[in-house]
């Protein structure tokens, strides 16, 4: 075989093993809103910042948080055709949030960076045109929240990459989850570390997702957890047990940095999201904990980083940054993930920083919300096709 011809068969076999995973029809989503938010600067260390418009995203009924690192934005969501903003929770220079959770009128900020060592600034924002600080939460244990979840009355803290404060005393913990009872979140309490069965923190633990008694744990370089609560509601009987723990081999790192995770809505799949350059998206079958299933991964051409990912109905929506949201599900008939629709709300961003443009995500009935850096609030039409379930 002379040397082109064995160049062109060579081509032709790498393209039967990618293009599987491209090929698939892709629906475009309709925008149908943006809000486009004041771009601030995040100081990210003392060479490095970003300016985002908008980072993560989470709603209450109508109302919208928007993070965006030194302000937090909260929106009004009546018509999604045309959000407002209602009012902005302004930080101290230095500060930064980069999640926060709503939950029954109060706002829980994760204070990524303080001036004072601050964990969570919770917010009564029953009148949300006027927040009011109800509690600047600042532990003994540890300085600083990256991500933060609200369940029942109890609030689960991830401190894993939080800086805490300047001369932060003491310093941000990398190990675990810290646990906090917010029956009454003018005055919360603390319930201490979740602990594995042999009584040690979960190590480097960076997200974490709740639903219904059961919580799905994004350990970073230990793979997943998955835990089960008793006692959501009434923190002073709470329990847990450890449900089961899975490390997998990554694709583009040595290790799996498991940043975030969502679950089906039968508990069956579990879909994870490695922040690293050239990653896939990945899902897990993990009806049998004792034996959980690789079912694999979408892989974008190029160098994606997928971010965040929430589940909808068999919808899998991944804020993909410079891929803007990508929309996949698991087809068990062909045993493969496959992507199903996207909008690129990052098509404009100049590729120099891969970790630009869509950041958070949020699913509504007909909906999605994506947070992106140099956008801002973006409001997007999930169609018929994303309306449509099968589980």
């Amino acid at each position: 075989m002379n040397r082109s011809k064995f160049l062109l068969l060579i081509t032709l076999t790498l393209a039967c093993i990618v293009m599987p995973l491209q090929a698939q029809d892709v629906a475009s989503l309709e925008l149908v809103s943006e809000l486009r938010l004041p771009g601030v600067v995040n100081q990210l260390g003392p060479i490095t910042n970003i300016t985002a418009r908008a980072l993560d995203i989470w709603v209450e009924d109508s109302l919208a948080i928007v993070t965006a690192g030194p302000v937090v934005h909260l929106v009004n969501l009546n018509d999604q055709s045309n959000p407002e903003t209602i009012s902005t929770i302004e930080l101290e220079d230095g500060e930064l949030s980069w999640d926060a959770k709503l939950s029954n009128g109060f706002a829980y900020l994760a204070m990524q960076s303080s001036n004072d060592d601050s964990t969570l600034r919770i917010y009564d924002v029953g009148n949300p045109a006027q927040p009011v600080l109800v509690n600047n939460y600042i532990n003994d244990t540890f300085a600083g929240a990256h991500n933060v979840f609200v369940a029942g009355n109890v609030a689960f803290i991830a401190s894993f990459s939080a800086s805490g404060g300047p001369d932060s005393n003491p310093a941000p913990i990398d190990a675990g989850i810290w646990m906090l009872d917010i029956s009454d979140p003018a005055n919360p309490q603390d319930i201490g570390q979740l602990l594995d069965n042999n009584d040690d923190p979960i190590p480097s633990v960076h997200d974490l997702t709740v639903v219904g008694n059961r919580a799905y744990i994004a350990g970073w370089n230990t793979g997943f957890w998955v835990v089960d609560f008793e006692n959501l509601d009434n923190p002073s009987q709470l329990s847990y047990t450890i449900a089961g723990n899975h490390v997998y081999r990554p694709f583009a790192s040595r290790s799996p940095s498991t940043h975030n995770v969502w679950p089906s809505e039968n508990g069956n799949l579990l879909w994870t999201t490695d922040e690293v350059i050239g990653e896939q998206v990945r899902v897990f079958d993990i009806s049998d904990l004792d034996n959980v299933l690789d079912l694999g991964g979408f892989r974008l051409r190029g160098t994606p980083i997928p971010h965040n990912v929430m589940v909808d109905g068999e919808f899998a929506y991944v804020s993909h940054y410079l891929d803007g949201l990508q929309v996949f599900r698991y087809d068990a008939e062909l045993m493969e993930v496959i992507r199903v629709a996207e909008f690129q709300s990052a098509a404009s961003i100049p590729r120099g920083n891969p970790f630009l443009g869509a950041f958070g995500i949020f699913v509504l009935e007909n909906h999605v919300l994506i947070g992106d850096t140099s956008r801002g609030l973006i409001v997007v039409e999930k169609g018929e096709l994303l309306n449509q379930t099968s589980e």
